[in-house]
């Protein structure tokens, strides 16, 4: 099998490792690294076997072959783009474009029509007015036929209509991002998150792929409309998870208790439910100054609400569900699931929400050991 380069700038970067930084921990120079990378040179086994250690990869990694797979038609719409470190970012990416890999491989045997998501009337964000993206949220909440309750579980809701999540080990300023590939949507979460910040991420991401299909990588250069694309997202996750009439029926006060209670309700966090109530006239900014100072005398603070460590953290399925349609339908098996992308064993339970046990290789035996004949 022949050494993969472009595995190896894989590793190294979703591993959050400079060439330097390799260089050092492998015992070659900075040049070694960048020659192994552009294919220039092989590295003697001994080296592919440290790199392999220090990057936390098997070596069967850097021999696999990387498949085709749709390619980025959107800029990677990140949780919080400008406060998110360039490395964080890059090492966020390579791990979903793995997961890009996992779950097209999957697809490959699968009749997938895609993403089924409400496209925003207005192609130019810049345009959009905070009515706008209420009425937005709105259709789209119609689009799925959801009337105007509470969302169960906004993971199963996005799974069921075609879009790929993943709750993966990421830098916890990267908290989420978002992107479509040709008509498959992907969204990432950062797996440490409570479950209402988890199911507002999600909202937010979903606001970015329908609102921000036509942002530009030069769009993200601009400081104003990167964060005038973020406001814009929160508030759509705030007005589907919130529809604004079921909202003004129900809040009563600005009090922890009874914010608390609409977190049980409605999933989302007192400091979301805040910003919302504020954002519809049903608070003041000193009362919502007053929620949140509520919040920061309590133990953990605003990192840690109220029911956060007693909820459930919703988890994904449908790469999963991928996977046992096609091992039942004789496709593949555990093994071939596991040869699709040689990552670690932990690295593709993330992405598939399976048990890691079910990615560690076993011998394959075959079914009959002896041929029998019948005497003559």
């Amino acid at each position: 099998m022949k050494f993969n380069p472009t595995r190896l700038t894989e590793a190294r970067q979703a591993a959050g490792f400079t060439m330097a930084a390799l260089s050092d921990r492998i015992g070659v120079t900075r040049q070694a690294v960048s020659i192994f990378e552009k294919g220039t040179k092989t590295p003697a086994y001994e080296n592919v076997t440290k790199i392999a250690n220090v990057l936390e990869v098997s070596v069967d990694f850097f021999y696999s072959a990387s498949k085709p797979i749709q390619e980025i038609t959107t800029p990677s719409h990140f949780r919080s783009f400008k406060t998110t470190a360039k490395k964080s970012r890059t090492k966020a990416v390579v791990q979903e474009a793995w997961f890009a890999e996992f779950s097209q491989a999957l697809l490959a045997d699968i009749n997938y029509p895609g993403a089924s998501i409400y496209k925003s009337p207005q192609e130019d964000f810049t345009e959009l007015s905070w009515d706008d993206i209420e009425n937005i949220a709105l259709e789209a909440r119609k689009f799925w036929k959801l009337g105007a309750g509470p969302i169960s579980n906004m993971t199963r809701l996005l799974e069921s209509n075609g879009v790929f999540v993943a709750q993966l080990s990421m830098d916890r300023q990267t908290q989420a991002f978002s992107n479509w590939r040709g008509n498959l949507a992907y969204i990432i979460t950062e797996k440490q998150n409570s479950n209402a910040r988890h199911r507002f991420n999600l909202a937010h991401e979903l606001g970015h792929l329908i609102m921000h299909t036509a942002v530009s990588d030069e769009d993200h250069e601009d400081d104003e409309l990167v964060q005038l694309k973020e406001d814009q997202a929160n508030f759509f996750a705030g007005a589907f998870l919130c529809p604004r009439q079921s909202i003004l029926q129900e809040f009563t006060s600005c009090s922890l208790e009874a914010l608390i209670h609409l977190k049980r309700r409605w999933g989302i966090s007192v400091a979301a439910l805040a910003v919302r109530a504020r954002a519809l006239g049903l608070i003041t900014e000193n009362q919502s100054i007053y929620v949140f100072k509520q919040l920061a005398v309590l133990p953990g603070g605003r990192k840690s609400e109220p029911l956060d460590k007693e909820t459930p953290k919703e988890t994904s399925k449908l790469i999963s569900d991928m996977i046992d349609f096609l091992e039942a339908k004789g496709r593949f098996s555990k093994n071939d699931i596991a040869r699709l992308i040689p990552l670690p064993a932990n690295r593709l339970a993330e992405m598939s929400a399976k048990p890691e046990s079910y990615f560690l290789m076993t011998e394959e035996v075959p079914n009959n050991v002896i041929s029998f004949q019948l005497r003559k």
